[in-house]
């Protein structure tokens, strides 16, 4: 067989080549920093507290209202950010571990927040407010059991840096509930909150126009968005290997 028909044979392999095909991967986040405020005592911060609170006591006439309300604050910078690589967010969500709940059934929401606090210091008096609308409402029912919410849109919007939550009932009418989570502090670090979040990496490229939205020929090695006898000679430097997410491709 000459070398022609060879390249030839190389080149129409290559069309099968998932070169520009997204890698999936998976990474649990624990918060770097957590805690809760209350309002009945608005100067008191509890950043070592073992707990993390969503309390709501309405009263109707004689009595203010009483809140607690609970922060948590992770670092993205894990999730990688690089040129030409397109990260996208497949799926995120944040678990909150019950620790205890009163009688009845709570609705919590997750709301974004500035992550200008810090857990040594956050009281209600300086607690950041929150202007965003509610991200994703959970009806807990039950103690010693994870929830989870999913803050998707929020985590690919705020790749490489920090992130705050801020979690809280949503109750507005006369009545009181309890509930607690388990904070970072917590005995038992697999009953943490977590941020659990699937992600790609997909080449981007825009030396390629050929390709849509920016992604490889198929077969397309060398990135000059065309399939042709350089993209050959370059595969023969090139092994592959099967993996968990499908095959990568390594200079020998």
């Amino acid at each position: 067989m000459n070398v022609k028909i060879i390249i030839v044979i190389v080149i129409a392999a290559l069309c099968f080549v998932p070169i520009g095909a997204a890698e999936q991967y998976y990474i649990e986040l624990h918060p770097t920093e957590d805690s809760y405020v209350e309002s009945e005592n608005p100067g008191t911060n509890y950043g070592g507290s073992n707990y993390l609170y969503s309390d709501t006591d309405i009263w109707n006439y004689y009595y203010p209202n009483e809140y607690k309300r609970s922060y948590l604050k992770f670092d993205l910078s894990e999730i990688p950010v690089e040129t030409d690589i397109t990260t996208t967010i497949i799926s995120a969500n944040l678990k909150l571990y019950v620790n205890s709940i009163g009688d009845q059934s709570v609705d919590v929401g997750v709301y974004q927040s500035p992550s200008t606090w810090n857990e040594g210091t956050i009281i209600w008096n300086n607690a950041p407010s929150v202007s965003t609308p509610v991200i994703d409402i959970v009806t807990i029912v039950h103690d010693d059991t994870g929830y989870e919410w999913n803050v998707k849109d929020d985590i690919q919007d705020m790749i490489g840096n920090d992130i705050s939550f801020m979690v809280k009932s949503e109750r507005t009418e006369y009545g009181y509930e309890y509930l607690s989570f388990r904070s970072r502090e917590y005995y038992y670090e697999d009953k943490d909150p977590t941020l659990k979040v699937t992600y790609t990496l997909s080449c981007n490229t825009p030396d390629c126009p050929d390709c849509p939205d920016g992604e490889r020929v198929p077969g397309d090695v060398n990135g000059d968005g065309k399939v042709n006898i350089g993209d050959a000679v370059l595969l023969f430097n090139w092994v592959s290997f099967p993996n968990e997410r499908g095959t990568t491709y390594i200079l020998r």
